[in-house]
């Protein structure tokens, strides 16, 4: 049996999120893998698979469901979300670029690197790539 079920806007939002999660998830662990090659960066307490694949998804997720009610309001809508996410993408670099993670400086800039790449590939996801497959969703969905 075939069964052929409209999809709702709110529906598109999420799948949009979802599959825009998916992909920066992947692109965060291909990062994070080139990353700890090319410098050795060896702590994993904080930022390991588990960390990258859940934070990823769920923030690149709910921005989906951001999209979605932020389109309700209107045309500024879309502007507004992808404002609102380059400003949260900015504001999370600039509070990731205070912390010192361990008393050795070495560690402490590497870390900040690896995590102001993971919130860089996260944000753009986040703010290019959900409102584009959610414009887009016949071809994907």
């Amino acid at each position: 049996m075939i069964y052929d079920y409209p999809q709702t806007k709110f529906s598109n939002a999420i799948f949009a999120g979802v599959f825009a999660g998916y992909f920066a998830t992947l692109a965060n662990l291909g990062f994070d893998f080139i990353f700890r090659a090319e410098t050795g960066f060896p702590l994993s307490q904080i930022i390991n698979v588990s960390t990258i694949i859940f934070a990823t998804l769920i923030v690149v997720s709910a921005g989906g469901l951001m999209y979605y009610f932020l389109k309700q309001a209107g045309k500024a809508g879309s502007v507004l979300y992808m404002v609102t996410f380059v400003a949260l993408t900015i504001f999370s670099i600039l509070l990731i670029s205070h912390v010192n993670r361990d008393p050795d400086m070495r560690i402490t800039v590497e870390f900040r690197e690896l995590v102001t790449g993971i919130i860089v590939v996260t944000g753009v996801a986040t703010t290019i790539f959900v409102p584009y497959l959610d414009k887009n969703a016949k071809k994907f969905f």
